[in-house]
């Protein structure tokens, strides 16, 4: 979300059993996402199962969709597996299948561009259901975490497999065997890549054969051992002949298989007795009734779920008859899924080129749904130009203009695989930073007239157009710099010491991303389609998973805002944390971090990306600070114990003055843990099974902040208050509802949110409004995420945890989301009904999903039938009376009005310190002042951070809200629903 405070939880709706985000920010893409507590992290959305009840899956749609949970599209949508018990059905069923796979293939292709060399040079390209086992189905992993339970078994969703093999053919001699999955390969000299994933493209006329003028060079090939392993193919000319229901390449006979089948399975398991290598999956029992298995539900139906028995139906090769099978979920170390490393350096050339090359195939099976072709080609040019240089002060337009001869052949080459673009990108920039270095040594080395104003808050559209205008912009930039430093308490000689350090540390950093430039052009290329999709590298893919596995999360209650190069000021610090304890105060400013080995150094460039500062190796946190003051600055040292806090719902119930019992219940995140022993669903039933709560007058269900999680946990939310019915319908029209509970709270409840409540708390809050639950309280509105996406491995292998593969991880945005009223919150969020605005609120102008570059725009759907709730609370009647209470208690002298008053004043200092303006050294110690003055207050007040619920009636804007529960309670009584 471009912001350093907050995370995202990107989500993913249950038929994708997709496991989580952030905000993150993509991590987020993420962002990932709106803005990132994994978020990324771009945060994330965990498993999209239910846990404390089944998912309620309503009745198919006229449209013709399947009711099988899949998400693929109507004119996509994979044909049923289910087999027949006698005869000859199901061989005959699947050949038509595999016809039908092909046309729509035919149809795929005629979407893309022809690669170079015309469309008989590209042998292979993944089908339509392809792309919806790889993208955003397998985004839905086997785990979530290094081990927890699963079915002692992989699947894989179709393919290509080797039948048979010619002895002393090409193929032979290189190692094909039978048995064997073909899942990827690359073509030479200009040909487009040959993307296996559920068939080879044959030729297209009815001959038997056709000659190919350059055949693939390279196959990645996936043995029944689990290894994957590449196959060096001569670079001949060839023959591809067409059979039924087969074709040939090189001598092996290469059958197309559309279903889901069994990988492979686990020794002196439940499943090595029942189950082998290519059994085909047709159909899972969900409570009493059975479902037909496709790509498009298999990981949700097959791997995820509770440690409870798994009754499948199967059909092994050579058999007629089917056989159901039971299978028990255990314990497992998903480590034994990962394929084994490709070492030899043509393997590993070829790998890094199927890498590329299908990640960006994968990327484009998302919600947009751009063509890769030249006008893709000159936009991720120009883009990755800018993601590397944001501010648009180390590049020139010289150095744009000088690569600009690859302006149209990105495409091109990525569908080949070349990333070589990249690198020649990343050099300029590592000799621009090593000039940039010694510019501001020149810089400094001369006085600066601290007087003199110089621009900020203006951003450049275009580059400088040469280097005479470059040092002009950086001479400004470095007298900016060294007026941050000194506006935040350092003196002159400090603060050019600082400035010099971090152009040396930007250079050094340059030189150490050298080899990350693929994956940045990879992830450049996923924003060309939308700001959420991107390509996580195998690296950050695994430390992003070990983050999200985490059940308890580090916060020592300090958050920052960065004001320029290691320049980090405390913007705020939460009531009771170990930091408050330890005296850290809003508007200090981190001079040091201390590390392992007791040193304390100045913080990097880029050191907290958050409230944690997590990757300082230390279980005390130690932070130098520099506090300004009347008499001047002055320097100390803080240290705290880094506490981890669980982030789970928690639960109050607050007496009023005059004898009102009001709940307060806090939801930090829609969270599942991938073991199914914790989820917000169980949480919240624990909290409103005690006894108490039932003579509660109303609850306030706490949403601030809340970056959202998994989408089923937000359907299982609306079922404990009430809400049956449709929660919300996707892309496709489907409609989607929470799972049944024996008693929902029926009682008045009003909803708290702020501008960085996003995604799944969306999905609830929209359907909380339209079925008339309750009041929405807060910001004008929420973010505006009303999208959802799936990761998987760069591999597209669906039996494989993203993070665990060694090509990497890709973030696809899948869909929208529709409320039941046929509304969807991408773009406009939910609307409050009674304004209350927070801090964050005051900064909505650069704030939402809005603002990201090339955002999905605002969507609407056809409504579905739902019935108001008993309270039919949210009638503007009822909105208006409780908005107008709120307005006489701030007119009046006290807390209320000193609320509005604070935020009107920091909406005013925002809006202003947001324009492009000119600054000397005084007005920019002013203008900081100024600002952190007003985030202070509106911190102390409870506007700045959301409450915990021990804490409600103590500040401010909990007092507000607890004012607004109790006149609602007031206006509907407690009477229940119809």
């Amino acid at each position: 979300m471009g912001s350093d405070s907050i995370r995202s939880r990107p989500w993913a709706l249950p038929a994708r059993a997709a496991k989580a985000e952030a905000e993150a920010e993509p991590p987020p893409a993420a962002s990932s996402a709106p803005g990132a507590r994994s978020s990324s992290q771009n945060g994330a959305s965990k498993d999209g199962t239910s846990r404390s009840g089944p998912l309620t899956r309503l009745p198919k749609s006229e449209n013709g969709r399947s009711d099988d949970g899949s998400m693929a599209r109507e004119d996509e949508a994979v044909p049923s597996r289910r087999a027949q018990n006698t005869g000859a059905a199901p061989r005959e069923r699947l050949a038509r299948e595999a016809q039908q796979t092909r046309i729509g293939l035919d149809q795929k292709l005629d979407e893309a561009a022809p690669p170079p060399g015309g469309r008989e040079a590209a042998q292979a390209v993944a089908p339509p259901s392809t792309a919806e086992i790889q993208a955003p189905d397998s985004s839905a992993t086997a785990k979530a975490s290094a081990v927890g339970y699963a079915p002692p078994f992989r699947v894989r969703s179709g393919g290509v497999r080797v039948a048979t093999v010619e002895p002393g053919s090409p193929a032979d001699q290189h190692g094909l065997s039978p048995g064997d999955h073909v899942i990827g390969a690359i073509a030479v000299k200009g040909v487009a890549p040959v993307l296996f994933a559920s068939g080879l493209r044959p030729p297209e006329t009815a001959e038997d054969s056709k000659p190919i003028d350059q055949p693939p060079t390279g196959i990645l090939v996936k043995k029944p051992s689990g290894a994957v392993v590449p196959v060096v193919l001569a670079p001949s000319p060839g023959t591809v002949r067409a059979r039924t229901p087969g074709w040939t390449l090189h001598g092996a006979k290469l059958v197309d298989e559309p279903g889901v089948f069994v990988d492979g399975v686990v020794r002196g398991k439940s499943a090595s007795d029942n189950l082998q290598p290519g059994d085909q999956i047709l159909r899972a029992r969900v409570g009493r009734t059975w479902q037909d298995i496709t790509p498009g539900n298999a990981v949700g139906m097959l791997i995820t779920g509770k440690p409870d028995p798994l009754r499948i139906e199967v059909l092994r090769p050579g058999e007629a008859k089917t056989r159901e099978v039971e299978i028990q979920r255990e314990p497992l170390d998903t480590g034994d899924w990962i394929p084994e490393s490709i070492e030899s350096p043509e393997a590993k050339k070829l790998d890094a080129q199927f890498t590329t090359s299908n990640s960006l195939f994968l990327m484009q099976q998302g919600r947009t749904r751009k063509p890769v072709d030249d006008r893709f080609s000159e936009v991720l040019h120009q883009e990755l130009f800018e993601r590397i240089d944001p501010k648009k002060l180390y590049f020139t337009q010289e150095d744009v203009n000088a690569l600009s001869k690859k302006r149209h052949l990105l495409d091109d080459e990525l569908k080949r695989g070349d990333a070589s673009f990249a690198n020649l990108v990343q050099s300029r920039f590592e000799a621009r930073a090593a000039e940039r270095s010694r510019w501001t040594q020149e810089s400094l080395a001369r006085p600066l007239n601290l007087n003199r104003p110089v621009p900020i808050g203006s951003k450049r559209p275009d580059f400088p157009a040469d280097n005479e205008e470059a040092k002009k912009l950086w001479d400004n930039e470095v007298k900016l710099q060294v007026m941050h430093h000194m506006a935040a308490g350092a003196s002159e000689r400090e603060a050019k010491e600082l400035v010099q350090h971090y152009a040396d540390e930007a250079e050094r950093g340059a030189r150490t991303h050298r080899g990350s430039a693929e994956a940045t052009l990879l992830k450049t290329a996923g924003s060309v389609f939308d700001p959420h999709t991107s390509y996580t590298p195998p690296s950050e893919a695994a430390r992003w998973a070990a983050r999200l596995q985490r059940a308890d999360k580090e916060n020592t209650g300090i958050y920052f805002e960065k004001l320029s190069p290691g320049l980090f000021q405390v913007s705020a610090v939460d009531r009771n944390s170990s930091a408050s304890k330890a005296g850290v105060r809003a508007g200090d400013v981190v001079t040091g971090v201390g590390r392992s080995n007791g040193s304390i150094t100045k913080p990097t460039a880029d050191e907290f990306s958050g409230p944690w500062a997590d990757d300082i190796p230390s279980d005390t946190l130690t932070l130098r600070l520099r506090r300004p003051g009347a008499q001047g600055a002055r320097t100390l040292d803080v240290s705290m114990p880094r506490t981890y806090v669980r982030e789970r719902a928690s639960g109050e119930i607050i007496k009023t003055g005059d004898g009102k019992r009001i709940g307060v219940l806090r939801i930090p995140s829609f969270y599942s843990d991938p073991e199914g022993k914790t989820s917000l669903s169980k949480d919240v039933d624990g909290i409103l099974s005690r006894s108490e709560w039932t003579a509660t007058d109303t609850l306030v269900l706490d949403l601030r902040h809340n970056g959202g999680g998994a989408t089923n946990e937000a359907l299982e939310l609306s079922a404990r208050f009430g809400i049956d019915g449709v929660v919300l319908t996707d892309d496709h029209g489907q409609p989607w509802a929470g799972g049944r509970v024996e008693k929902a709270y029926d009682r008045p409840v009003i909803a708290v949110a702020d501008r960085a409540t996003a995604s799944a708390s969306e999905t609830f809050l929209r359907a909380f409004k339209d079925y008339g639950r309750g009041v929405v309280v807060g910001d004008q509105r929420t973010f505006g995420k009303g999208t959802y996406f799936g990761i998987m491995g760069a591999t597209g292998l669906a039996s494989l945890p993203p993070e665990s593969d060694s090509r990497g991880a890709v973030h696809v945005t899948s869909g929208v989301a529709f409320g039941p009223d046929g509304v969807s919150p991408q773009g406009v969020g939910v609307p409050s009904d009674v304004l209350l605005p927070t801090l964050i609120g005051t900064r909505s102008a650069r704030f939402g999903e809005e603002h990201l570059e090339r955002a999905i725009p605002p969507q609407t759907s056809k409504p579905v039938p739902h019935q108001l709730f008993g309270h039919r609370a949210t009638t503007d009647t009822v909105s208006s009376s409780l908005q107008a209470k709120l307005a006489v208690r701030q007119a009046a002298p006290g807390p209320a009005q000193d609320l509005a008053k604070a935020v009107q004043k920091a909406q005013e200092i925002e809006e202003a310190q947001q324009q492009p303006r000119r600054v000397n050294l005084q007005q920019l110690k002013r203008e900081m002042n100024l600002r952190q003055d007003a985030r202070a207050v509106l911190n102390e007040m409870g506007a700045g951070r959301p409450s915990a619920p021990s804490d409600y009636g103590q500040d401010s804007y909990s007092r507000e809200i607890l004012n607004i529960a109790r006149d609602y309670a007031e206006i509907v009584g407690n009477r229940r629903p119809r």
